[in-house]
């Protein structure tokens, strides 16, 4: 603001000497906006007249003018006094000079020249904003490489201006970065779909092979009713495991796009693809795992139902006594399902009974009451 003032007062001395209260108010105000944002209040303001705003406008001009032809010249001097950066080559180790001036270009960054070539920050502003930790997108500036400082917005803005001017494509990210005005959450808000399937490609590139191998094992777990009980095991040495994940990959990248993506069109299509393709192998490479197929778990079922069998019947070992007559082998009877053998057991017990208190009567009474009582007993039934 007060480079502004500085030259609004030398114009308005040099060209509006019978300037009034408000052009002075205009070059004098103090606040935090940017000259342009205090030039539009000025022109919005009901009780500033035409000729009034004519002046302002004009200053506002003449100032603009002579600021940009002041950082232009600024420029041109920090451009040459600038020292060269002492390397010719791209990134990849080629020289510069086999590359045309339209593939090459310029910044000047902390007083030192550096010359990139195009595809070079094209692959370094697409990295930064595609960063990630684990799954979760944290775009990031791009940054030089040789002295990691960021780049700021106007050296983004010149290089992608020069790749519109050329026939460089500008990738999908750079290009919803700079419709995003370059604002950082404004990006993340609105490209979030795009950055997460970037965070899933960096997990597969970037992670170690026991993470990946974990990520494996995963897998094969959250999908092992689709694929009939296979499992992974945890004892395999490195060489099996490093074999595992060089194989399982590709079907780690479809079922972590079918489970991660944001669009639920891919996760169904991408999921359904991943255990479609999962089927495939295993048929194909059944001994490629030790311990993967559905027949072990058979196996392992067979032998828990016979030890449950097992179990049992030495429950009804203990439970069953071998004397008939035990008071506690009738309660037991008394509770099991076997509804025939309960019953025999209830008649033959019935008919003991009746047998022993008939031959506790025949000992009680005399001879004689026994003969009148069968013969009363007769006669009666034959009346």
């Amino acid at each position: 603001m007060k480079i502004h003032t500085y030259i609004g007062h030398k114009v308005l001395d040099k060209y509006h000497k019978n300037h009034d209260q408000i052009v002075t108010f205009f070059l004098s105000f103090n606040s935090k906006k940017s000259f342009s944002r205090i030039y539009l209040d000025m022109l919005a303001n009901r009780f500033i007249d035409q000729g009034q705003k004519v002046i302002v406008l004009q200053i506002y001009s003449t100032i603009r003018l002579v600021c940009r032809a002041m950082c232009y010249l600024a420029r041109r001097w920090r451009w040459k006094v600038a020292r060269r950066f002492n390397l010719d080559t791209d990134l990849y180790m080629n020289s510069l000079d086999n590359f045309p001036s339209t593939q090459k270009i310029q910044f000047l960054q902390l007083g030192t020249l550096y010359t990139f070539r195009v595809t070079d920050i094209l692959n370094i502003w697409k990295k930064a904003l595609e960063h990630s930790i684990a799954f979760s997108p944290t775009p990031q500036m791009p940054k030089n490489p040789y002295i990691n400082v960021p780049f700021d917005r106007g050296h983004l803005a010149t290089c992608y201006q020069h790749m519109k001017d050329t026939a460089f494509s500008v990738p999908v990210m750079i290009e919803m970065f700079w419709k995003a005005s370059m604002d950082m959450q404004l990006f993340l808000m609105s490209a979030y779909p795009f950055l997460k399937e970037a965070s899933i490609k960096n997990h597969l590139e970037d992670s170690s092979e026991e993470t990946l191998y974990f990520d494996i094992m995963n897998m094969i777990s959250s999908l092992r009713e689709e694929l009939d009980g296979a499992r992974l095991r945890t004892d395999l040495s490195n060489s099996d495991r490093q074999r595992t994940v060089c194989n399982l990959k590709p079907y780690l990248y479809l079922y972590l796009y079918g489970t991660l993506s944001c669009n639920p069109v891919k996760r169904r299509t991408f999921r359904t693809q991943a255990v479609s393709e999962l089927i495939k192998f295993f048929r194909k490479r059944p001994e490629f795992l030790s311990v993967t197929s559905s027949d072990s778990s058979d196996e392992d079922e067979d032998k828990e139902e016979e030890e449950k069998a097992d179990i049992l019947e030495d429950e009804d070992k203990e439970d069953f006594p071998d004397d008939p007559d035990d008071a506690s082998y009738n309660e037991v009877l008394d509770d099991t399902d076997d509804e025939q053998l309960v019953f025999d057991i209830a008649v033959d017990n019935i008919v003991q009974d009746l047998t022993r208190a008939r031959e506790e009567r025949e000992i009680a009474l005399p001879p004689e009451s026994v003969s009148a009582s069968d013969d009363d007993g007769v006669s009666g039934g034959m009346l």
